[in-house]
């Protein structure tokens, strides 16, 4: 007799889908980007700008990027900035130790915590030139400036060698003031009408001044020089202050004769060049941190860096997973003693980022955090800033949870802090309220103003609060409503376009919802993972029933149920939901809701962000620092460009006759396999592996000997090769219940599973 093999069913699956009822192996997947980003990628949010450029925001635990084409653009936020030119602290503000590669700096108010990441710019600098006894003479400068605090090193160059003064300079002057007093003959002082941009160590010209002059000291708008005056002069007399910028000689600190070569600046030993740029810094206590550079220091100093400093540090780096957080101050106040840590754990979210797009650019927010507006230009020269420092920002929320657009335009923050327009400002913005909706208005001219929050009589901007639950998890936009999810109820947020703009009406208030990025839209309908269940809204709110239902949510790791997402590939009229086993802390797992075969599967794929091909041509995904183009070819693409096999397969449930009171013997298959849209290229003859196994009693796992004591090793677990020119298989295997598998782990191997067949007859009822 022949079993078709759907009569026991599929019991598990690994990288397979079903297409019309039949099972295939997944589509592979190449990497997108030549670049690696930063973290754990929670988000991904595609646009096109009005000049055709297809953009994808990724949103990471330490860094915000736009990816274009093979490139990702680093847009993270700058919290911090200190530059010469008004922050004086940045300049000489960091330490090394001879023979290591660690730099400690001290920067006041920097508000960083440990694993931030800072920026360093203005210091590199290439010349040429030599040096006579302690005049150092430039003669050609191939990058950067010149900067008197600065180390160098070149060839016979003594270790350790500094810049100390500016003795002449070709270049015009940055600073050029009026002596307002002081300067009498004699003495090396004077005050100057304004001391901005100038440097100690910049060459000094003007009346009664000695030549090679230079600064010594500045404080306030007091000058101190090297020389002194040799006559009192007028004190409208304008003096030029230059830049450390080109031609010219200076004063090094050590004695040396160096004939004419490539000279590089250093700070205390270290080239610039591994200086400059972006930092991970640690250590962090107060406004002191450390970073390491990787090239050893050939010497010890303090408050080195020279001048023309830029330090910028980026906005905080988040949790990548949920972590549990003990110690003072981590539970809720008056529980134990006075001074004793919490003894329960305190669970501290993932950063996670919410991103929208008004016109060509970004908007998005770090959950918790502020709202940032990242302006797009074709050169993605610019980073994302604070939207409360966009020139047209009005009463923008500053701690939000989730930001997003409504179908009508408008931009809402949801969970937030409120707005009181009778408070001063900052205080007009007072409490954070987590069932706090607010939104941006909307003109009826110019349209959306995604920067005014001020609800007034004359614009639509305003605010409403939601009555269920105690926190808002997340909202999402489908046809003409955004359904806003609180931990236990879900509501309709619809356009009224009326005084009150927005009305809020409860749809369900015994719902749960297992993160912000649980819930998607396929085929217009909302579906969403719950803390126990699944459910939809087509209109109405409904449970949806999952044959894998116990087995997914016993093996939730439900800590990290923040991190699942929620995604769609149409092309296959699939729901994904990718989530954390219980014994894993990062995502490691997926399930799969096929809504036009009212089929679920399962298997295992490590993809932490998803995005379908709705304005892109592939889906793309995100794991371990790279972005991966979905459905692009058979095989697991690398970065790199080489390729690995995938490894999927499909396992039956078990088949018996007359419920397993006899004994079967299963002589052939037909296995009933396609190979279309393999690479042949890479695999001139495609095959998967077809395992047969049989088993005495239900649970039981394979037998080694038979009823007889004969050996069954070959007939319990038999295996043949399945390549595109098989018709049958012929084997013994023997067992009250039988079960097949077909695997393949090759390269440019694409198969199709259809009807297969096993010819198989009674065979006795022996125990």
């Amino acid at each position: 007799m022949l079993f078709r093999s759907s009569e026991g069913g599929w019991f598990v699956t690994q990288l397979v889908r079903f297409r019309s009822g039949f099972p295939e192996k997944f589509g592979g997947w190449t990497v997108k980007t030549l670049d690696q980003y930063v973290g754990a990628a929670r988000s991904l949010f595609p646009w096109v700008t009005t000049d055709g450029n297809t953009l994808t925001g990724v949103g990471t635990s330490k860094k915000i990027y736009v990816n274009a084409g093979t490139t990702l653009y680093d847009i993270t936020p700058i919290a911090t900035t200190y530059t010469h030119s008004t922050t004086p602290s940045s300049d000489n503000c960091f330490s090394t130790t001879n023979g290591s590669s660690v730099i400690t700096g001290s920067l006041t108010a920097n508000n960083a915590i440990d694993g931030d990441y800072i920026l360093i710019d203005g210091m590199w600098n290439q010349f040429t030139g030599s040096i006579s006894g302690t005049t150092l003479t430039v003669t050609a400068i191939a990058e950067g400036t010149v900067v008197v605090g600065q180390g160098i090193n070149g060839t016979g160059i003594t270790a350790g060698t500094t810049i100390t003064a500016q003795l002449t300079a070709s270049t015009p002057a940055v600073a050029s003031p009026t002596r307002t007093s002081g300067g009498s003959t004699g003495t090396n002082t004077f005050v100057v009408s304004s001391a901005t941009n100038i440097v100690i160590g910049q060459l000094v010209i003007g009346a009664n001044l000695p030549t090679n002059t230079y600064v010594t000291n500045i404080v306030g708008t007091t000058i101190t020089l090297s020389n002194n005056f040799t006559a009192p002069g007028a004190t409208s007399t304008v003096y030029n202050f230059y830049t450390a910028a080109g031609l010219g000689t200076y004063t090094v600190s050590a004695s040396q004769t160096v004939a004419s070569t490539t000279i590089d600046t250093t700070i205390s030993g270290i080239p610039t060049l591994a200086f400059m740029g972006e930092h991970e810094i640690y250590d962090v206590s107060g406004a002191t941190f450390k970073f390491d550079i990787g090239i050893p220091a050939t010497a010890t100093a303090s408050n080195v860096g020279g001048k023309n400093i830029s330090v910028y540090f980026q906005i905080n780096i988040g949790n990548d997973i949920v972590t549990a957080g003990y110690g003072w101050g981590a539970g809720p106040w008056s529980r134990g003693g006075w001074g004793s840590g919490a003894t329960t754990p305190i669970y501290l979210p993932a950063r996670l980022v919410f991103m929208d797009n008004f016109n060509n650019d970004l908007i998005f927010n770090v959950n918790g955090g502020d709202i940032f507006y990242w302006v797009y230009d074709a050169a993605f020269s610019y980073r994302a800033i604070y939207m409360r420092d966009y020139p047209t920002a009005v009463a923008v929320p500053q701690q939000v949870n989730k930001v997003m657009f409504t179908p009508s335009g408008h931009l809402l923050a949801l969970g937030c802090t409120t707005y009181d327009p009778t408070a001063p400002a900052p205080d007009y913005l007072g409490y954070y309220d987590a069932l706090l909706i607010r939104w941006a208005n909307v003109d009826p001219d110019i349209g959306p103003e995604p920067t005014n929050w001020e609800p007034l009589l004359t614009n639509t901007a305003g605010y409403l609060r939601c009555s269920s639950g105690s926190r808002i998890v997340t909202a999402f936009n489908t046809r003409q409503e955004t359904v806003v999810f609180t931990d236990t109820a879900i509501s309709s947020l619809q356009f009224l376009g009326t005084v009150e703009v927005f009305g809020l009406q409860e749809l369900s208030h015994e719902i749960t919802i297992a993160g912000p990025n649980a819930v998607t839209a396929a085929n217009n309908i909302v579906f969403w993972m719950g803390l126990n269940k699944f459910y939809l809204y087509s209109g109405r709110v409904d449970t949806l029933p999952c044959t894998l239902r116990q087995f997914i949510f016993d093996d939730i790791n439900q800590t990290q149920s923040q991190l699942i997402i929620a995604g769609t590939n149409n092309q296959f009229s699939e729901v994904i939901w990718f989530y954390c086993t219980a014994d894993s802390n990062e995502i490691d797992r997926y399930v799969i809701y096929n809504y036009a075969d009212n089929i679920w599967y399962y298997g295992d794929l490590s993809r932490t962000a998803w995005i379908d091909s709705s304005i892109i041509s592939n889906p793309v995904a995100a794991s371990s620092g790279w972005l991966y183009k979905h459905e692009d070819g058979v095989d697991d693409g690398q970065p790199g460009g080489t390729n690995l096999p995938i490894t999927s397969w499909i396992q039956s449930a078990d088949i018996d006759i007359e419920d397993g009171d006899k004994f079967m013997l299963v002589r052939r298959l037909i296995p009933d396999i396609n190979f279309t849209n393999s690479d042949t290229a890479e695999n001139p003859t495609p095959s998967v592996e077809l395992t047969v196994g049989v088993r005495n009693f239900p649970g039981a796992t394979a037998a080694t000997t038979n009823a007889e004591g004969n050996s069954t090793t070959k007939t319990v677990e038999t295996t043949a090769t399945i390549d595109t020119y098989t018709n049958q298989v012929f084997l013994r295997a023997r067992g009250r219940q039988i079960n097949f598998k077909i695997m393949s782990d090759t390269l440019g191997t694409q198969w199709q599973l259809g009807m297969p067949r096993i010819d198989a007859r009674p065979d006795g009822t022996r125990g």
